[in-house]
C-alpha cells in the first residue's frame, strides 16, 4: 500500500505547487495553465479526447506488436548467427541516432496518409528496447548449462527450444515494458506530422488556437495511455509467469504468446464503423491543406458539404497538415492530387534545379492580406522602427530577407532586429516575449480584437509593391494537367462554386465551417469570414484567376534578395486555363 502512496502523494504536492506558482506569478494561461484549468479541458473534452484516445491506441498497439515480433525473430538470428550480430548490432545503435521528427515527413510523403506512416514510426520506436534488451538476455545465459545439455545429446534447436529462448525472455519482456511505455509517444508524432484523427492531431489543432489547457489534457491521455500499455504488458509477463513456466514442453507454450501479443492488439486495433461509405462511382481524389481548417479554406468545405464535388464525380478526401508537413512535396509525389500552398513555395519547387512538378492553378485571395504587427502604445509605426526590437516568426529564410528589404527600405539597419522563434503564443505575448509579428489580418488581428488587445498593422503590401503576392494558392500536379485535364478542371469548377458561395453568405459559411474548425467560436468564424468574403476577389465570376505580373515580381524579390539562384519563367509557376 505505502509503495503505491508515495508516487500519489509526490504526485498531488507537484499539483498544488504548480496551481500556486500559476497563481501567485499570474502566469497567462497561454504560457502555462494551472492543474485545475487542465483538468477542467479534460472534463470538458472527455468524449473528444477519448475518440482520438482510441485511434492513438490503435496505432500505438499494431506498431508495438509488429516491432515485438520482428525483434523476437532478429535476436533470435543474432544470437545464432554471430557474424549477423556483428554486423547488424551496430547498425541498430545508428538506427536510434537518427531523428523521428525528420523521419516523420519522409514516411508521409512515401506511404501517404493513412494509418500505416504512423505505425512505422511506433515500429522504429518499439524495436530496438525489446531487440537489445532480449538479445543481451539470451547472450548471458549460462554456458555450463548449455555444455550440460549437449553432453545429454541435445541439438541446437532443443536448447533453444528448452532453455535459451525461455530464459532469454525476460529480457524480452523488460524490453516490451520499455516499449510500450514509448510507442504511445511515437503514434502521436506520426499524428503531428499527418493525421486527421489521434492526440497528436488534436494537440496541434488546440495549440494553434492558442488552448494550452487543452493540449496539457491531451498529455495527460497520453500518460494514461503509456500506463496502461505498460500495465497489459505487466499482466502478459504474469501470465507467462503463472502459465508458462509450468511443466510441460516450454516452446509450445511459448506459442501462445502470439495469441495473447494479438489480444493486446485487438483492444485497440478493432476498426471503427465509419457512417460515410465511400460511393464507389465517385473518383477518390486527395486534398492537402497548408494549415489547420481556416476562413482561407472556407469554400473548399463548402463545395464538399453541399455537394459541389459530388456533383462533379469527386469524392475529394480534406488532410489537415502537421507542423511539418508541406502541401507541396505530398502533391509533387503523387500523395495527393490538389493541395493548399503559397506562392513563394511554388517558386521554391521550381528554382534553382528542384523541378518538384507543381502548379499553382488558382489563387483563393486576391491581395495579399498579411503584415506586421505591434502593440498600438510600442511607437512602432513603420519599419525603421523594428531597431532595437524583438520578432518573433518561424524563422524561414523568406521571412528573414523581407524584414531586411523593408526595414532597409525604411532607412534602419536590420542588424539590430533581434529574431526569435515563435512559440504560438498569438497577441497576449506581445510586449512581453516580441515586439513584431507577422500576422494574417483576416485571422490574427481578428483574434487580437477579441481577446480586446489594441494593434498597429503595417500591411506587406504596402511596403513593397512585389510583396502583393499570392498566399494561398491551389496547386496541382503537373502530370494530372497533362494526364486528367477533366478531372483538375472538375475539381476547380466545384471549388469555384464553393467559393463564390462564401463570398455570397459569409454568416451561413462560417456556420458550416466550424464543423472542422471547432476550436474557434461563431463569433470569431463569421467576423473572419465576413472580413475574407470581400478579399477573395474583386469580382466573383473571376475568383482564382491570377496575374503574370504578380509572379514576376515576387520572383524577381526572391532572386534579388538571394533566395533563389536563377530567374523562374511564370509560365512553369501557375495557369488560369481552369478558372472558367
Amino acid at each position: 500500500m505505502k509503495k503505491n502512496l508515495y508516487p500519489a502523494v509526490s504526485m498531488a504536492f507537484i499539483l498544488i505547487i504548480w496551481q500556486i506558482v500559476v497563481i501567485v506569478w499570474k502566469i497567462p494561461a497561454f504560457i502555462l495553465p494551472g492543474p485545475a484549468a487542465v483538468f477542467s479541458a479534460l472534463a470538458a473534452d472527455a468524449q473528444v479526447l477519448l475518440s482520438h484516445s482510441v485511434t492513438t491506441l490503435n496505432e500505438a498497439v499494431l506498431g508495438l506488436v509488429i516491432a515485438s515480433v520482428l525483434s523476437f525473430i532478429t535476436a533470435l538470428a543474432m544470437d545464432y548467427w554471430k557474424f549477423l550480430e556483428m554486423s547488424f548490432y551496430p547498425l541498430l545503435v545508428i538506427s536510434q541516432m537518427l531523428p523521428i521528427m525528420v523521419l516523420g515527413p519522409l514516411l508521409t510523403l512515401w506511404f501517404g496518409f493513412g494509418m500505416l506512416p504512423k505505425v512505422i514510426l511506433v515500429v522504429l520506436i518499439s524495436y530496438f528496447p525489446i531487440v537489445v534488451s532480449f538479445s543481451d538476455t539470451l547472450r548471458k545465459v549460462s554456458k555450463e548449462q548449455i555444455i550440460f545439455l549437449k553432453t545429454m545429446g541435445a541439438d541446437t534447436g532443443k536448447i533453444y527450444r528448452i532453455y535459451k529462448i525461455p530464459a532469454g525472455l525476460s529480457g524480452f519482456f523488460s524490453g516490451l515494458k520499455v516499449a510500450a511505455t514509448y510507442c504511445v509517444s511515437g503514434a502521436v508524432v506520426g499524428e503531428w506530422l499527418s493525421a486527421q484523427a489521434g492526440l497528436g492531431y488534436y494537440m496541434i489543432r488546440v495549440k494553434n488556437s492558442y488552448q494550452i489547457d487543452k493540449v496539457f489534457a491531451a498529455i495527460i491521455c497520453v500518460i494514461l495511455l503509456s500506463l496502461l500499455l505498460n500495465g497489459a504488458c505487466s499482466l502478459l509477463v504474469l501470465s507467462y509467469a503463472l502459465y508458462f513456466l509450468r511443466e510441460g514442453d516450454q516452446m509450445k507454450k511459448l506459442w501462445l504468446l502470439l495469441p495473447l501479443l494479438l489480444l493486446l492488439s485487438a483492444c485497440g486495433t478493432a476498426k471503427e464503423t465509419s457512417s460515410k461509405q465511400e460511393i464507389k462511382d465517385l473518383k477518390k481524389v486527395t486534398l492537402v491543406l497548408d494549415y489547420v481548417p481556416n476562413t482561407n479554406h472556407t469554400g473548399i468545405y463548402l463545395a464538399k458539404e453541399k455537394g459541389y464535388y459530388k456533383e462533379a464525380g469527386l469524392n475529394v478526401q480534406i488532410i489537415e497538415p502537421g507542423d511539418n508537413s508541406t502541401s507541396i512535396g505530398l502533391v509533387g509525389a503523387d500523395k495527393a492530387q490538389f493541395g493548399v500552398s503559397y506562392q513563394e513555395d511554388v517558386t521554391y519547387a521550381h528554382a534553382d534545379g528542384q523541378n518538384i512538378p507543381v502548379k499553382a492553378i488558382a489563387t483563393v485571395i486576391k491581395h495579399n492580406t498579411s503584415g506586421f504587427a505591434t502593440l498600438s502604445d510600442s511607437n512602432i509605426h513603420s519599419p525603421k522602427d523594428f531597431e532595437g526590437k524583438t520578432y518573433a516568426g518561424w524563422q524561414s529564410p523568406s521571412e528573414e530577407a523581407v524584414l531586411k528589404a523593408v526595414m532597409e527600405k525604411d532607412g534602419g539597419d536590420f542588424s539590430k532586429l533581434t529574431m526569435v522563434g515563435s512559440n504560438g503564443e498569438g497577441p497576449e505575448s506581445l510586449g512581453k516575449s516580441s515586439d513584431i509579428q507577422w500576422y494574417f489580418e483576416g485571422w490574427d488581428m481578428i483574434k487580437a480584437k477579441e481577446a480586446g488587445i489594441e494593434l498597429n498593422y503595417i500591411p506587406l503590401k504596402e511596403l513593397d509593391e512585389r510583396l502583393d503576392y499570392y498566399t494561398p494558392v491551389i496547386i496541382t500536379n503537373d502530370q494530372l494537367i497533362k494526364s486528367d485535364l477533366e478531372l483538375v478542371q472538375s475539381f476547380m469548377d466545384a471549388t469555384k462554386k464553393g467559393y463564390q458561395e462564401a463570398i455570397k453568405d459569409p454568416n451561413d459559411s462560417a456556420k458550416l465551417l466550424q464543423k472542422y474548425a471547432k476550436e474557434n467560436d461563431r463569433t470569431f468564424l463569421e467576423e473572419s469570414q465576413a472580413f475574407l468574403s470581400k478579399n477573395y476577389t474583386d469580382d466573383p465570376e473571376n475568383w482564382g484567376l491570377m496575374e503574370e505580373k504578380v509572379w514576376r515580381n515576387y520572383t524577381a524579390f526572391m532572386q534579388e534578395n538571394g533566395l533563389i539562384k536563377q530567374d523562374v519563367p511564370s509560365q512553369e509557376l501557375f495557369t488560369n486555363q481552369f478558372i472558367k
